[in-house]
């Protein structure tokens, strides 16, 4: 819808086939994945058909309706919500007669947070945490809300007046964040530096696109085609320059926020698709008027096949990758078997009981056994996700006294998982580097699973 509104409906086509090429994004989407990312992807997609509605009001409320829901989900959207804001603040100082458009955002968004947080956040949040839709940014969206609303009375035909309002508007809702909520400047997880190092820059999501394999990093070139054409879209004289304006400003912030972190990825492809659209309607519009139907046909092809990131996947189906480690095949095994219902089943039968394992297995073992786990991959779960690092990284005696504080009964490990190299390289002398090599304590007594297991598993004496 967004990219017909913006390159034209004959563009509408073009942009569902660029999503379903966009393999970051539509993993969001895959079958059973039950999972909020997907809402929140659904929610900034509603933003820009918004943005780029051509009735003001009814753009208007689908944005602020859109902003509201997704920050009811989690607040992982947030830089994209805020340029949305901004964007449409943006476009009432250059146009006074967007101040419909405004009004109708601020209308939509004050009520739509406020039904959020009353009817939706849960007890935990009703603590101002920094984190999730909490007072603090229920507070901070409905004065936004507010300041935006009475932006948009303004009666004044001068921009630079405008301007100064917006301006000084911002100024004191930053002022009064900062007075009000101080514990919530600086990151929104408030991690402590040591999780920071041991848990949270290890996580391949969070790490930079530039550190990623080329199988990661060409697909994502279809965030770079979005960008540069959405940028000239922005820049011609068209019924649409305020709305590809808000949509270049979107897309490229994704695509710098992709550099800092590769899980920007599906957010940064989904808002490149109308500006890829956009330029792929240039180069065979110029190409059009210069050689025959034909030659424009096969480099329209070409484009999609490049723009879309299905070449990669073409050439990796042709010539699959082999691992660059010699270990990388036996980490990939073990991240495909261990979380496998067959995997899990003789764990499962086991009576009821805490297991201490791996933070990447306990939610799969919650979820698939009868069995209560110490942590799993959330930022809350800090000090536990630490006491499980401290164990595995620490010697044996230190693993025991941390097991027995969270009564755990079984041990259980997944050999070759990812999260078990980060132990074993960085603390090769440590408790999990010399179970993995055979060296048991004696507090801990073998449980026998079945020959094929890729499990290994211990009754805590």
């Amino acid at each position: 819808l967004a990219a017909g509104r913006l390159a034209g409906a004959r563009f509408a086509v073009l942009g569902a086939v660029l999503l379903v090429f966009s393999q970051s994004t539509m993993a969001m989407f895959m079958p059973l994945r039950i999972d909020h990312h997907g809402w929140q992807l659904a929610s900034v997609a509603m933003i820009i058909a918004g943005l780029a509605d051509t009735k003001a009001m009814r753009g208007g409320i689908v944005v602020g309706g859109a902003t509201a829901f997704s920050l009811a989900i989690g607040l992982e959207m947030m830089p994209y919500l805020a340029i949305g804001g901004a964007a449409l603040a943006l476009r009432w100082i250059i146009d006074p007669r967007e101040a419909v458009r405004l009004r109708a955002y601020a209308a939509a968004l004050g009520v739509g947070v406020l039904i959020g947080y009353f009817g939706f956040a849960s007890y935990a949040n009703a603590a101002p945490r920094c984190d999730a839709l909490t007072p603090v940014w229920a507070s901070v969206m409905v004065a936004a809300a507010a300041a935006l609303a009475a932006l948009s009375t303004a009666q004044t035909n001068d921009k630079w007046v405008r301007l100064s309002l917006a301006v000084m508007g911002g100024v004191v809702i930053v002022i009064g964040f900062a007075l009000v909520w101080p514990q919530c400047i600086g990151r929104p997880e408030a991690i402590s530096p040591e999780l920071d190092q041991l848990w949270f820059k290890n996580i391949r999501e969070v790490k930079p696109l530039y550190e990623q394999a080329w199988i990661t990093v060409l697909p994502a070139s279809l965030a770079l085609f979005g960008v540069i054409g959405s940028l000239i879209a922005a820049f011609q004289r068209r019924p649409t320059q305020l709305a590809w304006i808000t949509v270049a400003l979107l897309a490229t912030l994704s695509g710098l926020l992709m550099l800092w972190q590769t899980r920007a990825a599906p957010a940064a492809l989904m808002l490149s698709i109308p500006g890829a659209c956009a330029l792929i309607g240039m180069l065979t519009a110029w190409l059009r008027s210069r050689v025959s139907n034909t030659v424009v046909l096969s480099v329209f092809a070409l484009l999609l096949i490049l723009v879309s990131g299905a070449g990669v996947q073409i050439a990796n189906w042709i010539t699959p990758i082999s691992p660059t480690k010699p270990n990388m095949s036996k980490i990939a095994l073990a991240n495909r078997t261990c979380p496998t219902l067959a995997s899990l089943a003789p764990v499962a039968r086991l009576p009821a009981t805490t297991i201490f394992t791996f933070v990447d297995l306990s939610p799969r073992l919650v979820t698939m056994t009868h069995h209560k786990a110490i942590a799993g991959p959330y930022h809350r779960n800090g000090d536990a996700i630490l006491d499980v690092h401290h164990a595995f990284r620490g010697s044996a005696e230190e693993a025991r006294a941390i097991i027995k504080r969270h009564g755990a009964t079984l041990l259980l490990i997944c050999p070759n998982m990812s999260e078990s190299t980060l132990y074993t390289v960085q603390n090769p002398q440590g408790f999990y580097a010399t179970l993995a090599s055979g060296k048991v304590p004696g507090w801990l007594e073998p449980v026998t699973l079945p020959e094929r297991s890729p499990y290994q598993l211990w009754r805590v004496r």
